[in-house]
C-alpha cells in the first residue's frame, strides 16, 4: 500500500515540476496534510475554497459592523482558512484511506488536541492574549506538519513514538493551562469561556468515544457526535461572526479525520 502511495504521489508532482517553488511547497504541505492522492487541480479547489470561505467571515464582520481590531481580523481569518482547508482536506478519500491504515490512535490523539481554536476564541475580546495564543497555535501548526504528520515519501512520522505521546502531555497541559488563564485573564465574558470549554471538552470526549468504536459505526458515531453539539451550541454564545466554527470544527476533526471509513480502492 506503501507503494502504491509513492506511486501516486510521483505522479502528481510530476504534473508540477514545471512549477514555482511556492506552488510545489504549498502542494507538497497539502498532501502531507490530507493524504497522497490529490491531484493539483484538486488541491488547487481546496486553497481556493479555504481562502475563499475565510475571506467570506472577514466580509461579514465588516458589513454587520463588528468593529474588529486588526488582532481579531488576523485570529478570525487564520481559524477560518484553517477550519474550512480542513474540513475539504479530510473529507477526501486519500485522508480516508490514510486513516484506515493508521493502527495507532497516538495521530489522532495530536491532531484533535493541537485544534484548540475554541479555546483561542475564549480570550477574543483581549488583544494581547488573543495575540498570543493565536501566533502559539498557527506556530504549533506548522511544526505538527513538520514533525507529527506523515512524510509522503517515506510513509513515516520524523518523531519518535515516545516523544510523540510526549508532545500529546503537552498538549493537554497547554490546554488546561489556557482554561485555569480564563478566569483570571480580564476582559473574558463568561459565555466565552463556557463556549470554549464546552466545544473543545465535546471534541475530546468524542474522540474519546469514535476512537473506541467499531469501524463499521465510526461514521455514524461521528455523525451523531456532530448533530448532538450543533444541537448544543444553539445554548451557546460565541463571540459575534462565529456561529459556524462548531459545526465546521467537528466535520473537520470527528467526521473527516477521526473517523475511519473503509470506501476502498
Amino acid at each position: 500500500m506503501e507503494k502504491a502511495n509513492g506511486e501516486i504521489m510521483k505522479t502528481n508532482n510530476s504534473l508540477l515540476v514545471s512549477q514555482n517553488p511556492v506552488l510545489r511547497y504549498l502542494y507538497d504541505s497539502w498532501i502531507q496534510t490530507c493524504g497522497v492522492g490529490w491531484t493539483p487541480s484538486q488541491v488547487f479547489v481546496g486553497y481556493l475554497f479555504s481562502v475563499l470561505l475565510a475571506f467570506g467571515v472577514l466580509l461579514a464582520a465588516y458589513v454587520n459592523g463588528w468593529g474588529w481590531s486588526w488582532v481579531q481580523i488576523t485570529a478570525a481569518a487564520l481559524l477560518a482558512w484553517d477550519l474550512f482547508g480542513g474540513m475539504i482536506g479530510y473529507n477526501h478519500p486519500a485522508m480516508k484511506r490514510r486513516r484506515l491504515q493508521e493502527a495507532s490512535d497516538v495521530p489522532v490523539w495530536h491532531n484533535n488536541l493541537q485544534h484548540i481554536h475554541p479555546l483561542i476564541l475564549i480570550f477574543f475580546n483581549n488583544p494581547t492574549w488573543l495575540l498570543g495564543v493565536t501566533f502559539y497555535w498557527f506556530a504549533t501548526f506548522f511544526l505538527y506538519v513538520e514533525f507529527l504528520e506523515i512524510v509522503p515519501a517515506t510513509g513515516k512520522r520524523r518523531l519518535s513514538a515516545t516523544a510523540q505521546k510526549w508532545v500529546i502531555g503537552f498538549e493537554i497541559a497547554v490546554a488546561l493551562a489556557l482554561i485555569g488563564a480564563s478566569f483570571v485573564v480580564a476582559d473574558v465574558p463568561a459565555d466565552f469561556r463556557l463556549y470554549g470549554i464546552v466545544v473543545y471538552g465535546g471534541l475530546v470526549l468524542a474522540t474519546f468515544i469514535l476512537i473506541r468504536t467499531p469501524l463499521v459505526f465510526q461514521r455514524t458515531t461521528a455523525a451523531i457526535a456532530l448533530v448532538s453539539m450543533i444541537v448544543i451550541g444553539l445554548y451557546l454564545s460565541p463571540p459575534a461572526g462565529f456561529q459556524w466554527l462548531l459545526p465546521v470544527y467537528f466535520l473537520k476533526l470527528l467526521v473527516g479525520f477521526t473517523a475511519k471509513e473503509n470506501i476502498g480502492e
